[in-house]
């Protein structure tokens, strides 16, 4: 009974560990991801694909994230405190931007413009879902979404903003997050 006792205790430790870990811990730090909406675009950085104030935002219009398309590649970066920021090909990091998409549906709208990432609106709390998909926190608490026709103008019809109150129920909040090599 001791034996089994103590196996218990050991698989209940575990569990918890796996499941109260950070999850920037297990984010690919320093490697290059993509990451796919639940349409099966890729988010990617367009230059001057919206009428905003920053020239490179995030849309999600790329059909693969091949090798000839950098701008739809990442690089994990660890932040700290459970935190990432997402270095682009042009070596400038996704951002919440306030008010600099020019009559987006919602105030903050991801754009790729900061040099360095130690800004807390650089920073972003990836969360595993249940679903293996992740989430992305911004420092409003707000998350990361695909959002459909919320950019008058825009060279494609899905933008990125951040949003989302609850990712779980959201599908538009959710990505799969793909390790390149």
């Amino acid at each position: 009974m001791k034996k089994w006792f103590g196996l218990l205790f050991t698989v209940v430790a575990v569990l918890t560990m796996m499941f109260t870990a950070p999850v920037a811990e297990a984010s690919p730090i320093g490697c290059k991801v993509a990451l796919q909406a639940d349409t099966g675009k890729w988010l990617s950085r367009c230059r001057n694909c919206q009428n905003a104030a920053k020239p490179d935002t995030a849309t999600v219009h790329i059909d693969l994230p091949t090798d000839d398309r950098p701008y739809a590649q990442f690089e994990v970066v660890d932040m700290g405190e459970g935190k990432i920021a997402l270095k682009s090909d042009t070596g400038k990091y996704a951002s919440r931007c306030r008010n600099c998409v020019n009559g987006g549906a919602y105030p903050d709208f991801l754009t790729i413009h900061v040099d360095n990432p130690s800004a807390s609106y650089a920073q972003f709390t990836p969360e595993l879902l249940p679903n293996g998909k992740y989430a992305l926190k911004a420092d409003t608490g707000k998350y990361v979404s695909r959002c459909r026709n919320c950019s008058p103008g825009s060279a494609y019809p899905d933008t990125v903003s951040i949003h989302v109150d609850d990712p779980t129920n959201a599908p538009y909040a959710q990505w799969d997050m793909i390790y390149l090599p």
